[in-house]
């Protein structure tokens, strides 16, 4: 890995252990009156501006006057009776982390039992997993063919950071992470995605742009690009982000999704601690630990009851921008294997609801060994077993002939 990018990697994952980072002079403001009414009204000129209104969230972003600070500021709206909440505009950051290439490539497809699963898939529907990210390269020849395209061949995907751009990485961690999840398999070139069996025809991945060239983006515009996933089809989400602080604006657009039958994944966290990382302790997630090629969890992993299960995480070969392939290690990679998992299962069976899929997840896993004693997880968590997921989820004809691995 170059310098540069191995001195992000480092930073990223130092910045997660430190104090929440946000976006300066902004916050966030929830309103009770669902008409929309109050917000048009309101403009708070004392405080500052309102610089954006979520009709979804009802949720307005407020650019703060010079010399108002943002505890100054929440502390005057909560008194306001028309506000729900009032919080910083957190700062989430990629869930990477420094690793060496000495490993085989994708050990972890064998291991958490992919290539049997492909045995048995036997797909009903086309299932759309949206990677909120960095973006994604549109080119790179294990993706292109994979990507929701329109009827003009036009990319589906959301750059909220420039509304109206394409959804394109500037920084690789999207791109990698996207190759984990859906990666094309018997294309000839390059490496396997968990459900790249069928990708391109019952698999499609939506690119998402929240984050920018550092890795990292704010929770207003997360919020957002979840909203815009789950209003354009998609049915799975994973999101390989995270930051120490809870947010209501965040938990609002995850419970917006779920209730559309989303299926919500998100990365447990790179402290090595057992210190919740959001949007991975929020409901109606799953969230994922990152384990190595023995079944052992890493050390940079989180960990803990609020953690859903564990999937591979440690040096993980995938797809890289300019059409390459590289390593990479973290819960970054470790929650794109579990969106992945899902979207085999919800392509397979149709009928099945979000806690359903979410259920088969949990409770089909094999066991892991915690780096050091009492690091636990929730009862019954384990790494990921797709192969006996699908099993679960109702067991299919072959619809390809086995992979040789």
């Amino acid at each position: 890995m170059a310098m540069a990018a191995l001195l992000l990697y480092i930073a990223s994952a130092v910045m997660a252990a430190e104090a929440p980072k946000m976006v300066p002079g902004e916050v966030l403001v929830g309103l009770k009156d669902q008409s929309g009414a109050y917000a048009s009204m309101h403009t708070y000129a004392a405080l500052g501006t309102v610089v954006g209104y979520h009709e979804t969230l009802n949720s307005q972003r407020i650019r703060l006057r010079s010399g108002v600070s943002i505890d100054a500021a929440i502390q005057a709206l909560k008194l306001d009776p028309n506000v729900a909440y009032a919080e910083p505009n957190y700062i989430r950051h990629i869930c990477a982390t420094p690793n060496d290439p000495s490993y085989g490539l994708q050990y972890h497809l064998p291991r958490i039992g992919a290539d049997k699963a492909w045995d048995i898939w036997s797909p009903q529907t086309q299932t759309i997993v949206a990677v909120i990210d960095t973006g994604v390269d549109y080119t790179h020849p294990d993706l292109s063919g994979v990507l929701l395209r329109d009827g003009s061949n036009n990319v589906i995907g959301y750059n909220v950071l420039s509304p109206g751009s394409t959804a394109l990485d500037d920084h690789g961690h999207g791109t990698h992470a996207s190759g984990i999840a859906v990666a094309q398999v018997n294309n000839g070139v390059g490496v396997a995605g968990v459900a790249g069996y069928g990708a391109g025809t019952k698999i499609r991945l939506m690119p998402l742009k929240a984050l920018d060239s550092s890795g990292s983006g704010s929770d207003s515009g997360i919020a957002t690009c979840i909203i815009w996933a789950t209003d354009h089809g998609a049915n799975v989400i994973s999101m390989s982000l995270g930051g120490p602080s809870p947010c209501v604006a965040l938990q609002d657009a995850i419970n917006y999704a779920w209730a559309h039958n989303v299926v919500v994944v998100a990365a447990a966290g790179n402290d090595g601690s057992n210190a919740p990382s959001y949007p991975g302790a929020c409901n109606n997630v799953i969230s994922v630990a990152a384990s190595d090629q023995n079944d052992k969890l890493t050390s940079f992993s989180n960990y803990g009851t609020w953690v859903k299960v564990a999937a591979p995480g440690l040096q993980i070969y995938s797809t890289t921008r300019g059409g390459t392939y590289g390593y990479m290690s973290g819960t970054s990679m470790a929650c794109p294997v579990v969106a992945g998992e899902a979207a085999l299962i919800m392509a397979q069976n149709p009928t099945l609801t979000n806690a359903d899929v979410s259920s088969i997840i949990i409770g089909q896993v094999d066991s892991y060994t915690p780096y050091t004693s009492g690091h636990t997880m929730a009862t019954g968590a384990g790494r990921i077993n797709v192969h006996d997921a699908l099993i679960a989820a109702g067991r299919g004809q072959p619809s390809i002939a086995p992979m040789a691995m």
